[in-house]
């Protein structure tokens, strides 16, 4: 089995700078050399384009 570091990032509603954190957080990991795999739960597919844009990978939808 292949060990893969993983975060959830949650809240407890909308508007609590979810997607800003996940964001920020796939840019910097992805300047630091790690491969980023984004994944977003709903139907909203900007944020899909944002997180895709970050980690300069697809993001996945989970819904």
């Amino acid at each position: 089995m292949i060990s893969c570091p993983r975060l959830m990032i949650a809240g407890l509603g909308g508007d609590t700078g979810k997607t800003a954190v996940s964001v920020g957080l796939c840019r910097v990991w992805k300047r630091e050399g790690y491969r980023v795999i984004p994944f977003k739960k709903g139907p909203d597919y900007i944020d899909m384009g944002w997180l895709s844009s970050a980690a300069d990978h697809p993001c996945y939808n989970i819904d």
